[in-house]
């Protein structure tokens, strides 16, 4: 039902567009397929919107690649490729393990001329993404619609409203002392002020001549 629902949407807003009616519009989906999670989320959206749109898939590497082409969707295996090390490299940083970036800018830099001549190609009249960092970039410099689909909860929304939680992980004496409630609105507060991971894409946003991004929720 979701899935569907996500279709009437997109369908809806491009009805709106000048490019309707001109051509089969075409929606890239760059999917993380190296996450499962992921992968499987963006192939049930996609079979939906197949019935309306030309669909193509953009994925960078992963395991889970054969899932897209299982379901007989055109899958563009986009360059640099990603390497198993480099694969664990994400998911530690992702799960607080590693404190590092995601992408180098170097690494980010590949991924945006790579996407930018996809696009040029292509000429798609949105990008559905959840985890393909570099298209947060390239769309914008290509001035082509995104739609991001999150299913988290780490949203600027979320702890606008107070309701991120200190983590149990980071207790201790100044932790007992200073008590729930104070705790808790600093973690509020200080992951909206994250600009963690960030210092990549705000080099390339000045480069490419594009607006900076303020936080990490910035991004999204």
């Amino acid at each position: 039902m979701f899935h569907g629902l996500f279709t009437e949407i997109i369908h809806s807003k491009i009805k709106q567009s000048e490019i309707w009616g001109k051509t089969m519009v075409t929606l890239i989906f760059a999917a993380a397929g190296y996450n499962l999670a992921e992968t499987t989320h963006m192939i049930e959206i996609a079979k939906e919107s197949r019935k309306h749109f030309n669909v193509l898939f953009l994925s960078y590497g992963g395991k889970f690649e054969y899932l897209i082409e299982k379901e007989n969707f055109e899958l563009i295996k986009g360059t640099p490729r990603l390497t198993d090390q480099k694969i664990e490299h994400l998911y530690a940083v992702n799960r607080g393990q590693k404190k590092s970036d995601y992408f180098t800018t170097e690494e980010l830099e590949e991924r945006i001329q790579s996407e930018l001549a996809i696009y040029e190609q292509h000429k798609p009249a949105a990008v559905i993404t959840g985890w393909s960092l570099g298209t947060i970039l390239s769309t914008r410099i290509a001035k082509v619609p995104i739609v991001q689909v999150i299913e988290s909860t780490w949203t600027s929304e979320y702890f606008e409203q107070g309701m991120g939680t200190w983590p149990d992980a980071k207790d201790g004496l100044f932790c007992r002392i200073c008590g729930e409630s104070y705790l808790n609105n600093k973690y509020n507060h200080d992951t909206l002020k994250n600009k963690s991971d960030i210092k990549p894409f705000n080099e390339l946003a000045r480069k490419y001549e594009i607006a900076e991004f303020k936080n990490w929720f910035d991004l999204f």
